[in-house]
């Protein structure tokens, strides 16, 4: 019995994964499913449409689009200020270590869960790196290091329905990723960073230790808050 049912659900995340391959759009994927779903688990037409009405207008449902509403804007204000680049800067001037700035600014960016980020971390690896690494690697850099924040961020929608499906708190689902997050920054280190030279060009020049510290605190508090505030209280994204 429980492999007809897994198997049932293998065949819907095909027909997803299909669909989506065809370059329909996830709305239509989504469809699909939907009335497949409905189909091969022999839910009755009345039930089925109980089940969608209620899953529009319930309180976890208006939540969860309130929460991805307000992710999207604080993602939105940042990039317009421009704040994610002049922490990169900061964080340059800080560290030194061109190793420690292309790991952690496309992390630091990738807390953002916006498809244009991508574009901001290609531009500081790439000028970062230049020419120590080919351009498929420099690609791979931005590209991996950005995606480490979406496996465990708050801030990100799977995430955010994913714990609100299990009702994991947030604050245990971090610690416990914590340390495949270490693993992941160390593996992106031990086969591409360590390739690329520590020092900056300009390293004798001389930054306000300082200001720089303050200017990363300016740019990066908001999101801080966010995360640490959900997950030092426990708050409930639901």
């Amino acid at each position: 019995m429980i492999q007809t049912q897994l198997l049932k659900l293998i065949l819907i995340f095909i027909i997803i994964i299909g669909l989506v391959l065809l370059k329909r759009s996830l709305g239509e994927a989504i469809l699909a499913a939907v009335v497949v779903t409905v189909l091969i688990f022999c839910i009755p037409l009345k039930e089925a449409a109980v089940i969608c009405l209620k899953s529009v207008y319930e309180k976890d449902t208006i939540i969860l689009i309130v929460n991805f509403l307000l992710v999207t804007f604080l993602q939105r204000t940042m990039e317009n200020r421009r704040l994610l680049e002049r922490a990169e800067l900061a964080l340059q001037r800080l560290s030194g270590n061109r190793r420690v700035v292309c790991m952690t600014a496309p992390v630091i960016i990738g807390f953002l869960p916006s498809a244009g980020a991508v574009n901001i971390c290609g531009k500081i690896v790439d000028d970062i790196i230049g020419d120590d690494l080919s351009v498929p690697e420099k690609t791979f850099v931005a590209s991996y290091y950005r995606h480490i924040s979406e496996s465990f961020s708050p801030t990100y929608n799977s995430v955010i329905l994913a714990l609100s499906l299990t009702g994991i708190s947030t604050g245990s689902f971090v610690l416990c990723m914590l340390p495949l997050v270490l693993i992941l920054l160390a593996l992106g280190y031990l086969f591409y960073l360590r390739k690329i030279d520590v020092d900056f060009s300009d390293k004798h020049e001389q930054y306000n230790t300082r200001e720089e510290i303050r200017q990363l605190f300016y740019c990066f508090w908001p999101l801080a808050a966010c995360i640490i505030i959900v997950i030092s209280f426990n708050i409930s994204i639901m």
